[in-house]
């Protein structure tokens, strides 16, 4: 893995989600990949945090914010190789919610931008 962001992303903190546009619980963060090279069976936060090994595809379901899902992406873009968007992502008439990436899976944004 690089050292290098994925990117930034500017978001609100867990408590203000339903603060509307106050500045009050706005975040800015930086997000980096981690290759993992040791799974324990017990770790100090495991009580509040859980952990679950998914697809892609699940995890585009899975992600609650649209920051969440473009943090994957740019994982994806880094990890396997360039995202291609669809035609018409930005005002045609194909889906504008809908990505395939080379290695041939298709995500389809669309039915995933709700909460999980």
């Amino acid at each position: 893995m690089q050292r290098v962001s994925l990117g930034l992303w500017v978001f609100r903190s867990k408590s203000s989600q339903n603060d509307g546009e106050s500045p009050r619980g706005a975040c800015k963060g930086y997000i980096f990949a981690l290759e993992v090279t040791e799974e324990l069976v017990r770790w100090p936060e495991q009580d509040t945090h859980g952990r679950r090994w998914v697809s892609p595809e699940d995890a585009f379901r899975l992600c609650r914010y649209d920051w969440m899902r473009k943090a994957l992406a740019a994982l994806l873009d880094r990890w396997q190789g360039e995202i291609v968007q669809c035609p018409g992502f930005y005002g045609g008439s194909e889906s504008k919610n809908n990505y395939i990436h080379p290695e041939g899976y298709n995500i389809d944004l669309a039915s995933k931008n709700q909460s999980a």
